[in-house]
């Protein structure tokens, strides 16, 4: 239900947004509301204060107010203070996500995550870019890069584009080999 409900919020906070802001401001509303969420979500005081039912509509106002004299934008206490007073405070971080996934499809944007063992060089890291811009799948569309580091895939990189996962990692090696060596059958090992 949440989920739903957070698709419909964000289709129409997006088209209000596409009408009333540039293109780069919309680029900026949309960092502006992740960042909105971070703040709530990393502290257990405001995410209390905004997940439960036992704050008024009034207190969590307050804390909209409180954004807003730090300079968040009011096209974000806006949305905050709808959501406030429509009683859906719970479905803030569903609804970023859907308004980021409206905001990509209007861009043509693919965001590519690349995960490896290391910190990459930037050598490495326009290799990456050229090997992902040559890709079919890459044609017509802008390509939002994230790279990330997770020592615990071992060596190599994994490349996630949209749904598609390109697991490159020693990790992935590693496993692989382990399934063929559980599936042999031990008759097959002696000559």
């Amino acid at each position: 239900m949440n989920k739903a409900v957070s698709k419909r919020y964000a289709k129409a906070i997006f088209s209000y947004w596409l009408d009333k802001l540039s293109a780069n401001a919309l680029k900026d509303a949309s960092t502006h509301l992740e960042q909105a969420v971070q703040i709530i979500e990393t502290k257990a005081e405001i995410s209390a204060l905004w997940l439960s039912s036992g704050f008024t509509k009034d207190e969590k106002l307050k804390f909209v107010d409180v954004l807003k004299k730090k300079n968040m934008p009011d096209e974000i206490c806006s949305v905050l203070s709808f959501l406030v007073l429509k009683k859906r405070t719970e479905i803030l971080s569903d609804l970023i996500v859907d308004i980021k996934e409206l905001y990509y499809k209007h861009t043509k944007t693919l965001v590519v995550t690349v995960t490896s063992s290391n910190i990459l060089t930037s050598v490495d890291i326009e290799e990456i870019k050229k090997s992902v811009q040559s890709l079919k799948v890459t044609d017509g569309l802008n390509c939002e890069y994230k790279f990330e580091v997770k020592p615990n895939i071992l060596g190599g990189i994994v490349v996630r584009m949209g749904q598609f996962v390109y697991d490159y990692s020693t990790r992935a090696t590693f496993n692989q080999l382990r399934r063929k060596i559980e599936n042999l059958n031990p008759r097959e090992l002696v000559p």
